[in-house]
This record gives C-alpha cells, structure tokens and sequence, in this order.
C-alpha cells in the first residue's frame, strides 16, 4: 500500500443528526468524492465502494452516504456513538491513505432507489 503525501494529519469532525440519533456525518478535512454523491443502502449494494464496504462491516451499520467531504453513517441505534467512531474514523484515515478512490468508477446509483428517497424527503 503506498501512502497518500499528508495522509498523516487527516481531521474528521463527527454531528450526530437532531432528529435523527442513530445517524452520524462525519465531516472530512479534505475531498472523499468528488463525483456527487454515493449513497449505499445495504451492504450487498456497496461492492462499487471500499470505504462503505469497510463500514459495513461495523456492527449495526444500516446505510452510508459518501459526497464531498462528507461520510453519513446509519445505524441500528444511538447507542455509544463514541465507541463507534474511532472505528469509523479508522476506516476513514485507511481509505486516504491508501489513495484508491473511495467510490469506484463503477458506481451507478440506483434512480429507482433516489427518487423513493426524494419522495421520502419532501
């Protein structure tokens, strides 16, 4: 694995959402991805991404959002967010350090699946 130059000192700032406690974004001293958004659902629909691959793999994780700086996790609970984010800042760090893009080229979201969300949010 080679490192990314300045990977050192990655800062990531975590916001439990008001409204939402089982929901954290994790905000990112530099670019995660670039091209929009990425939103996973599941793990079986998160091959396209190694980052959301590595947070699936945390217990209890339900969907995770990657856009610009920012990396949404969802959870079963609210539960020891503390705990879980020194995890989920790990996986963060490994991800630029290793300077392989967090979403793959072969990300297509799934316009199905945004507009059930649209619908949802409005």
């Amino acid at each position: 694995m080679t490192e990314k130059p300045g990977a050192d000192d990655i800062r990531i700032t975590a916001k439990i959402a008001p409204s939402r406690p089982n929901v954290c974004r994790y905000t990112v001293d530099r670019p995660i991805y670039e091209a929009g958004s990425a939103y996973f659902w599941s793990k079986s629909k998160s091959s396209p991404s190694a980052l959301a691959n590595s947070l699936f793999a945390l217990p209890g994780v339900t969907a995770v959002r990657i856009a610009g700086h920012d990396v949404t996790v969802t959870r079963e609970t609210s539960e020891d967010w503390r705990a879980f984010s020194s995890q989920v800042a790990d996986a963060v760090r490994s991800q630029v350090r290793s300077g392989e893009p967090a979403v793959s080229s072969d990300y297509h979201p799934d316009l199905k699946a945004d507009a059930e969300l649209k619908n949802k949010v409005q």
